[in-house]
């Protein structure tokens, strides 16, 4: 009799409609979006990730796309200055900034790029972090970050099923107008959020849940587990940073093996094998880099590398295959 340690979440093999190589991506939420932006990359997708950086709650989100969609760029009416240096409560603070144009000028850039790929782009992937909003007491707007302003300046709440859905159905509508192709696939950031505290933090997850349940219901968006894959599968602290908050190297590998089972096709999972042997390649070091054998491996890879880019026109290995022949050049 077989005894099993844990509870594997197992799906069919691309259950899901494919993404690959021939159509760019879109990511747009949480920081688990930027984990798996991260794997794309690795691998050489074409794609765009959280064009105003992080972000966790529905709300923010859902402006986001509203204002991709429009391609609505910002001004110096939605920036505001503290300590010498402007910023927006729309932005991640990665956008900080001491000069308000060039701050303006950077995130238009991001806009205009993010909203010309998501228009051509065959999946979105939503990642919702947190049902806990903060609202400006000012403006009464929901804040995507609050920037180490004091406390008081916000009222932290909950949000609603009844307050989320309305606001996605409306924006999943807009999108697929715009992008009739689109796939959106929703997920749940495995993220603990427990600042909130534990209670609170579960409350917000269940609340998501079930939001996206309902919007299911009545649009062909996707569900793809994350959260109960590290909750339910791995549920183990050893998958965690030494936070305990955050899902480790190991985890985020597992959970893109396990996207990749349920969205590539046969053919995409082959090429990014290649990509995959490629790119060991050009970390090899060679005990022997003047060898008759290394030479060979050289140009094996470089041969590998043309074609991939003969067959995925959307990648290219230009400043690679420079540095793989400039080390038997030598």
């Amino acid at each position: 009799m077989a005894i099993h340690f844990r509870t594997e979440l197992k799906r069919g093999k691309s259950i899901y409609p494919d993404f690959s190589y021939n159509k760019p991506l879109s990511l747009i939420g949480s920081c688990f979006s930027t984990n798996i932006a991260e794997k794309l990359k690795e691998y050489r997708f074409a794609h765009v990730s959280n064009p105003f950086g992080v972000t966790y709650d529905p709300i923010s989100i859902a402006n986001q796309l509203d204002r991709l969609i429009k391609k609505d760029l910002f001004e110096k009416k939605d920036l505001f200055q503290r300590n010498g240096r402007w910023n927006s409560f729309e932005l991640h603070g990665s956008y900080l900034s001491q000069n308000a144009d060039d701050l303006i000028h950077r995130v238009n850039l991001d806009i205009t790029n993010c909203s010309e790929i998501l228009k051509e782009s065959s999946h979105l992937f939503v990642t919702l972090g947190t049902a806990w909003i903060y609202e400006l007491k000012e403006t009464g707007n929901v804040v995507n970050n609050c920037h180490k302003i004091p406390s008081d300046s916000f009222r932290k709440r909950l949000l609603t099923v009844d307050e989320i859905v309305p606001v996605f159905r409306d924006i999943l509508d807009r999108l697929m107008k715009w992008n009739p192709g689109l796939i959106p696939v929703f997920t749940i950031s495995p993220v603990r959020h427990l600042k909130d505290g534990f209670e609170e933090n579960s409350l917000s997850k269940s609340i998501l849940r079930i939001a996206i349940n309902e919007l299911k219901e009545n649009s062909s968006i996707i569900y793809f587990p994350s959260y109960e894959i590290v909750m339910d599968d791995l549920r183990d602290y050893r998958f965690y940073k030494d936070d305990l908050l955050h899902p480790n190297d190991l985890a985020i590998n597992y959970i893109w093996e396990k996207l990749c089972d349920a969205f590539l096709s046969a053919e995409t999972k082959s090429q990014l094998s290649e990509i995959e042997a490629v790119n060991k390649a050009l970390n090899h070091r060679a005990f022997d880099p003047m060898s008759p054998e290394h030479r060979d491996f050289i140009l094996k890879t470089t041969d590998t590398m043309r074609r991939l880019e003969k067959n995925i026109p959307t990648i290219s290995f230009e400043k690679e295959l420079k540095q793989l022949l400039d080390r038997i050049a030598r």
